[in-house]
């Protein structure tokens, strides 16, 4: 939080919405933006609440739903500030209100301004949120062309199909012209179509095929990244084709609803492997957590069904099935809530040292000399500190220092460097590959033998040190001087 808006934060709301709760509330801005993860994770639960009660008439549905959706399933999302996250845990909000009304509603006006008040925060906390939303509401049309929507399933028609057109396009409307006015978004836009690097599936490949890690070692880090998400897919798809095989059997049309949230689940999955294979602007974490929303019910009611359809004695087994299945997604959103580093993603967690260091180098550095980091993400903690500077650290082509700092080719770190350079490494920087990565030496950059020789290199002058973050000033000079 650095008290201004950046003119490129083409999503300044959830940093708006913070500060004005900090002088309101008289609470530190970095305290509010870890209370305010969780309150959103609430109003997730409380909307999805409210959607599953609505549509539902079988409340066995709702409590195998609130079971599950009270776990952490989301993991670290739960705890994340961002404003993809904001926007996302008021969706089920949304869709409640724009069924209910448009389905009819006794207080049609109070209604209309719940709507409206839920909806637009949901357009301008992400350009994607407000993308997704708008499908959402089209494939919700789309779906009623497939199967006869009913209200609450006892009526054969819309009360209003204007109004639910007319909600679209002022989405649309809403959308566009807002987002449009930010070059970096029309670029971000542009990138989706043109490409901008390697897909997740190449780097993989890429790093499988130089190292040739075992199959446990892959297993693992698929675990760590996907695990929790592949195992509910798995029991959503199980539970789609469940549902669609029980209507065919028993002559009846799927519900509208189970229809469109299967809809939903089928998109969104679809999306997320795509977004593996494709090199798109946003990671398959994003859309997967449609999925997740959508599967969640839709697994309830596959299993309500089973379990309304099954004798005495299946009605025990699939009950201790439905229980083994809430239990090991217990077990797992706990135990990965936070970012395994085994999956190479980006730490959000900091340690207080790394805080003190920090801010000792914003306040001592040397504008004028580029900062290479090892095991930190420093331009982070620009915001952090309250720092409105944006060039503190080195650009990005020189973010990070050489491997084994040159050492393989010159007997001095200063020798590979043109320039006075700073070097950051911290504690997680140093323990990162021997911990994570111990049957793999010869692929480390770093290695225990290169920072030891770091430190009594004449080149490297060590300016600071909290005993897990360290600073070093790197004097550039040929190898013969």
């Amino acid at each position: 939080m650095t008290g201004a808006i950046s003119p490129d934060d083409f999503y300044p709301l959830l940093q708006i919405l913070t500060t004005e709760l900090s002088f309101i509330l008289n609470i530190d801005p970095h305290v509010l933006m870890k209370i305010l993860p969780p309150v959103f994770s609430l109003i997730y639960i409380f909307g999805v609440f409210c959607f599953v009660r609505w549509i539902f008439d079988d409340r066995r549905v709702l409590l195998l739903v609130l079971s599950v959706i009270t776990l952490p399933i989301l993991q670290f999302e739960h705890l994340f500030f961002r404003p993809y996250n904001a926007g996302y845990f008021l969706l089920p909000l949304v869709l409640f209100l724009y069924f209910r009304l448009l389905f009819g509603w006794k207080h049609p006006s109070a209604g209309h301004v719940a709507f409206l008040l839920a909806t637009l925060p949901v357009v301008f906390y992400h350009p994607l949120i407000a993308l997704i939303l708008i499908g959402i509401l089209l494939l919700w049309r789309v779906t009623a062309i497939f199967v006869r929507l009913k209200q609450r399933d006892r009526q054969s028609h819309f009360v209003s199909r204007g109004r639910s057109i007319l909600v679209i396009e002022l989405i649309i409307v809403l959308t566009f012209s807002w987002y449009t006015m930010y070059r970096v978004v029309v670029l971000s836009g542009a990138s989706i179509f043109i490409g901008r690097g390697s897909s997740e599936y190449e780097q993989i490949s890429e790093v499988a095929e130089r190292t040739s890690p075992s199959i446990l070692d892959l297993l693992q880090r698929g675990f760590a990244a996907y695990g929790l998400e592949m195992i509910i897919i798995a029991v959503t798809s199980v539970m789609v084709v469940y549902l669609g095989y029980n209507s065919y059997k028993r002559n009846n049309s799927i519900k509208g609803f189970i229809f469109f949230l299967c809809a939903i689940f089928m998109a969104s999955t679809f999306l997320s492997f795509l977004s593996i294979f494709i090199d798109i602007v946003f990671e398959p974490e994003r859309f997967l957590m449609y999925a997740i929303f959508s599967g969640v019910i839709v697994t309830s009611v596959g299993f309500s069904t089973l379990l309304q359809n099954s004798s005495k004695v299946m009605f025990r087994t699939i009950w201790s099935t439905f229980c083994s299945y809430l239990f090991i997604l217990a077990v797992m959103s706990t135990i990965l809530i936070y970012p395994s580093p085994i999956t190479d993603t980006a730490n959000y967690q900091v340690t207080e040292h790394e805080t003190e260091g920090m801010n000792w180098v914003l306040n001592n550095h040397n504008p004028k000399i580029d900062i290479q980091e090892h095991g930190i993400e420093q331009n982070r903690f620009a915001d952090l500190l309250g720092d409105t500077e944006s060039d503190f650290f080195a650009p990005s082509e020189n973010r990070y220092p050489p491997d084994h700092f040159g050492y393989d080719n010159t007997s001095t770190v200063g020798a590979g460097y043109e320039e006075d350079t700073y070097i950051v490494i911290t504690k997680l920087g140093r323990l990162e590959n021997p911990v994570l990565y111990p049957d793999y030496p010869e692929f480390w950059r770093h290695t225990p033998a290169d920072f030891e020789q770091l430190e009594v290199d004449n080149t490297a002058n060590a300016i600071y040190s909290n005993g897990e973050f360290d600073m070093y000033l790197i004097n550039s000079r040929n190898e013969d001087l």
